[in-house]
């Protein structure tokens, strides 16, 4: 008994450093250009919203360090304009481009980006902040002009299918989240807008989240998954609103950030959301409770983050100062007693770690006999007592 209690005490001990963090997060690349504000991934290519350094493009197959392999620049014969945000369908990128409009960018040759369309809508102070694309469809928030919606089914020639007017709102039109048939709508001052899209030609507003009384908050960011909507709420941080009626949504929860931090943008992968802080960085809340989010990872490595996308267990992010940065996260491992033995966890949101094992004295390592499972969020993994000290550790593959 004595041989099992030294070799739960040494993982204990490796965990309990871990009771404040669940993820370690390093950044382990950067590029030299700015004015980064928001990305799109598709497969191995990512697609950044420069600002007035226009739309580059990066090859990422490698992960570790992007290569620069084409641009649209502010050039009046590229974009000529501040790349506010972009969405990625097909062989096309959709550029959100302020008072310039929306601009629709070929990207089948992705070393030889070519504009093939421009399309605006400026009145009532409209200008193009995001948009997003499903079916045939290209959604634009356009600031004080509300919602835009264009139809691309000729990509060369994009027209005019729906509009849904700010006119009246306090609210400036600022990101998009689509789930189904349901379009939420960050109107900044005004919060949010819930929109019925079964019919693109008529969007038609359905539900609205209004800013809490008294509150000057301002909604930057929505992103809607399964059942809740999740919000970055600038100075109140992160909220969620369960959406299961999206006619009436319903208040769950709130994670205040520090005081001057700034939640501009929220990314939701499974278990976990994703906020962007601008000069501080990111933080990382294990949502699969929404009624008691926990953060469980954080990084400020400089710069100021606008968004960010996960693959695997990288995390890309668009940096106003940093350019386009990639930082990996590492899992702690956690350890508790358990009635059948000893249980070990880590976060479902990192991926191609295997539980490795050894002996106390010997240099070769194996990975655990004992089959992992997937709950509550985390990876899992319950070992028998063993009569031998034990070392345990995650291992990237």
């Amino acid at each position: 008994m004595r041989a099992i209690w030294l070799a739960v005490l040494i993982l204990v001990s490796t965990s309990g450093m871990a009771s404040a963090s669940e993820l370690n997060i390093a950044r382990i690349h950067q590029t030299s250009t700015q004015g980064a504000s928001r990305l799109a991934v598709q497969g191995n290519t990512a697609y950044v919203a420069g600002g007035w350094a226009g739309m580059q493009i990066f090859d990422i197959s490698t992960g570790l360090e992007p290569a620069a392999i084409g641009q649209l620049t502010n050039r009046a014969s590229d974009i000529g304009a501040y790349a506010a945000a972009v969405a990625v369908a097909g062989t096309n990128a959709y550029v959100a481009a302020n008072r310039d409009g929306l601009y629709i960018c070929d990207v089948s040759d992705s070393a030889n980006p070519q504009r093939v369309a421009l399309i605006q809508d400026l009145e009532n102070f409209g200008s193009a902040t995001d948009v997003r694309v499903r079916d045939r469809f290209a959604y634009l928030a356009n600031a004080g002009d509300g919602l835009r919606v264009y139809d691309i089914s000729n990509a060369t020639n994009p027209t005019r299918a729906g509009h849904l007017s700010n006119v009246g709102t306090p609210g400036s039109a600022a990101h998009i989240s689509i789930a189904v048939q349901t379009l939420y709508l960050a109107n900044v001052a005004d919060s949010v807008r819930v929109i019925d899209i079964s019919n693109p030609r008529l969007p038609v507003e359905i539900g609205h989240i209004a800013p809490a009384a008294g509150s000057s908050v301002s909604t930057e960011s929505a992103e809607a998954v399964g059942n809740y909507l999740y919000l970055a709420n600038y100075p109140e941080g992160l909220r969620i609103y369960d959406v299961t009626d999206p006619r009436a949504p319903r208040f769950v929860s709130r994670s205040q950030v520090a005081f001057r931090d700034h939640a501009v943008d929220v990314a939701v992968y499974g278990n976990y959301a994703v906020v962007s802080l601008m000069e501080e960085g990111i933080l990382i809340y294990d949502v699969y409770d929404p009624f008691n989010p926990k953060l469980v990872g954080s990084a400020n490595d400089g710069g100021s983050t606008y968004s960010v996308v996960l693959s695997g267990n990288l995390i890309f992010e668009a940096n106003y100062y940093d350019g386009l940065c990639v930082s990996r996260m590492y899992p702690w491992l956690t350890i508790r007693n358990a009635s059948a033995g000893i249980e070990m966890s880590w976060p479902s949101i990192s991926v191609g770690f295997a539980l490795e094992q050894k002996q106390l004295g010997v240099t070769e390592w194996t990975v655990t006999p004992e089959t992992e499972s997937l709950s509550s969020g985390k990876h899992r993994v319950l070992a028998a007592p063993s009569a031998s000290n034990v070392i345990y550790r995650l291992h990237l593959d």
